[in-house]
């Protein structure tokens, strides 16, 4: 019902305001209908399944009998069960479907049901958990190989996409039963938390519904085009749904093509928020961009003429306003290829342009330094000063008594914890795969063995992840 009126406003308001186009061929092919009915064919649902043992009493062999056969249950059996259902859409001809990782994760068996009811096994083909992607590709001898054209999903631009846009989210469910639902983009770059190993940023945000079933299926915009994977509910509130953008999804896919895994861009750049302060200590009227705080010798940036006190406005044309978002924004562009970067230096706006290049590809001078002989880095080296969550923290924070972490009280500009993106006021809840409840869980860490890894932090009541260099 709530879809219906939305619909109903939507057209009237295009009719009201004269923003109908005169095409009668555009009203026929562009109702909500029209383009459900059109994109359909590919969306598709998702059941994995894990192999279970299951026990019951039976004799043993080489007469083991007798009491052991009475008191001891002895595995006999292997059925799959279900563990998980979702939605995804079919990306190409060849086979391949994309859906949120957590649909399929430890998945011993994963099938996919089309809208006509054909029911086909598929395999894991590769991803990115910590962004909650999934490729997969069927693998069935009843598939002939090949998709019909109006099978595969189209694809739009999701970094040209504006907030109070109209878009449409499609899952399934139920396998057959599709679900549509209604919305406009209320925001982008948003940052979100759902479980502690993934770590959701630069998302879309839909008013559009959007249910657990529904998680991998495609979000739409007027023109039928995907523009993003829907993959979340807010669990602080009512009627949002989140999306991550089409852009990264197409640069894990050819990433899995080249070199069959996902690889990260690297810019080469220690980055922070753009605070008012800072920007009108810049002289710069809004506070929307994010600052490099210092270049490292020999990467990207540096070989594109980026320079410490530049701020980063766009890439590729979109907004940049925080780092999460600029952070997004390169892992979208492959290794190898542009960016386009929109910079403003002493007042001035600069282009430039910045071929990428894969984290850890350069010897740099700079990190070196950071670390002491032996190739360790202690806390007390990261240059930060941290304490223990204290009640009184976690209140001023937000925070659930029940949260462990270590609280980050301060950041020394040009350390090793700046460069992986540490801010005051974040609260550290992992490093790599080590929790740390405490201050003193953090000093049995050495830094350096986690290279290449990821810190997770609460920061602003939201998990996120930061790099390790």
């Amino acid at each position: 019902m709530r879809n219906q009126c939305l619909q109903i406003l939507f057209l009237a308001f295009l009719s009201l305001n004269n923003l109908w186009p005169a095409s009668s061929s555009f009203l026929a092919d562009n109702t909500i209908a029209q383009i459900v009915e059109r994109t359909s064919d590919s969306v598709v649902h998702i059941t994995a399944k894990v192999n279970v043992k299951t026990y019951s009493v039976r004799r043993m062999p080489g007469g083991l009998g007798g009491l052991f056969d009475f008191f001891f249950k002895v595995p006999n059996n292997v059925m799959p069960r279900e563990s998980g259902i979702g939605t995804g859409f079919i990306y190409d001809e060849s086979g391949l479907i994309l859906t949120n990782h957590h649909v399929i994760q430890e998945a011993d068996q994963v099938s996919v049901t089309l809208k006509n009811g054909k029911v086909y096994n598929a395999r894991y083909l590769g991803g990115d958990p910590s962004r909650d992607l999934a490729v997969l590709q069927i693998d069935d001898e009843d598939f002939s190989g090949k998709f019909p054209a109006s099978y595969v999903a189209q694809f739009g631009d999701s970094s040209k996409l504006k907030v109070g846009e109209w878009v449409i989210a499609i899952g399934s469910p139920f396998k057959l039963d599709h679900t549509v639902t209604l919305g406009i983009v209320s925001a982008k770059g948003r940052s979100l938390n759902i479980s502690s190993e993934t770590a959701y940023n630069n998302l879309i945000q839909t008013d559009a519904s959007i249910n657990p079933g529904n998680s991998g299926g495609p979000l739409l915009d007027l023109q039928g085009r995907v523009i993003g994977i829907n993959t979340a509910i807010n669990p602080m509130g009512q009627g949002l749904g989140f999306a991550i953008p089409i852009n990264l999804a197409n640069r894990i896919v050819k990433d899995l093509a080249k070199y069959g895994e996902v690889k990260r861009s690297w810019l080469g750049v220690y980055i922070e928020d753009l605070t008012p302060e800072m920007a009108k200590s810049m002289g710069m009227k809004l506070a929307k961009g994010v600052l490099v705080g210092d270049v490292i010798d020999g990467t990207p940036a540096s070989k594109a003429g980026l320079k410490a006190g530049d701020v980063i406005l766009k890439v590729n044309g979109s907004l940049t306003p925080n780092r999460e978002v600029l952070v997004g924004k390169i892992q979208e562009v492959p290794i190898g290829e542009y960016a386009n970067l929109q910079v403003i230096r002493n007042n001035e706006w600069l282009d430039l342009k910045v071929q990428l290049s894969e984290r850890g590809s350069h010897s740099t001078k700079k990190l070196s330094n950071l670390r002491r002989p032996g190739n360790s880095l202690s806390l007390t080296q990261t240059g930060m000063r941290v304490s223990d969550l204290t009640p009184r923290l976690r209140r001023g924070l937000g925070l659930s008594q029940r949260v462990e972490g270590v609280f980050v009280a301060r950041v020394s500009r040009g350390s090793f914890a700046f460069a992986v993106g540490l801010a005051e006021g974040d609260v550290i809840v992992q490093v790599g795969e080590n929790r740390t409840p405490d201050v003193a869980s953090l000093r049995d860490l050495d830094w350096a063995d986690h290279s290449g890894s990821v810190v997770l932090i609460l920061r602003e009541g939201y998990l996120q992840y930061l790099d390790i260099p």
